[in-house]
């Protein structure tokens, strides 16, 4: 199967999680970003390095499930997606609380980004340190999600590429 076909598949599957299950996985205002996870494990899954465009998309896709206006999310995505492209050689043999790690400081910064560029637009009225708090929570609990994906991707055979 294409891995363009499970990416469609997992975002899906993410989107329909993030607008139907949110509430009942909540912890506090806190809510695991499956949209943003999908987007940094298919920037951090073994075997070749993977386009930026992808990740991309799922930014998009993320702003039109969100009210407001597009292209925040998609911006979010991207910026987080290319600082992530740029550190994958170095974390192609990491270990998988390493990348992990790497998966909540994206997280909460795609959080972060997103809703600073909302406040800045108007679209929200709340506090920056409320948004980064919420974002700091979003980035640990998608975190602690991502980790069992994370170790079977260790556990999978690491193809060598240059």
């Amino acid at each position: 199967m294409s891995p363009y076909v499970l990416l469609a598949l997992a975002a899906y599957l993410a989107a329909a999680l993030d607008t139907a299950l949110a509430p009942a996985w909540a912890i506090g205002r806190a809510t695991p970003d499956l949209l943003a996870l999908t987007a940094v494990l298919w920037l951090l899954a073994p075997g070749r390095p993977r386009p930026l465009w992808p990740a991309a998309a799922l930014g998009l896709l993320a702003d039109l499930l969100a009210p407001g206006r597009l292209g925040v999310g998609l911006a979010c995505f991207a910026v987080a997606g290319y600082t992530i492209a740029g550190l994958r050689p170095r974390l192609a043999y990491a270990a998988p609380w390493l990348k992990a790690a790497v998966v909540a400081i994206a997280v909460a910064a795609i959080a972060l980004g997103g809703g600073l560029l909302r406040r800045l637009l108007g679209e929200l009225d709340v506090s920056g340190l409320a948004i980064l708090g919420r974002s700091a929570a979003v980035g640990v609990y998608t975190a602690g999600v991502a980790l069992p994906i994370l170790m079977v991707f260790d556990w999978l055979p690491q193809p060598r590429w240059p």
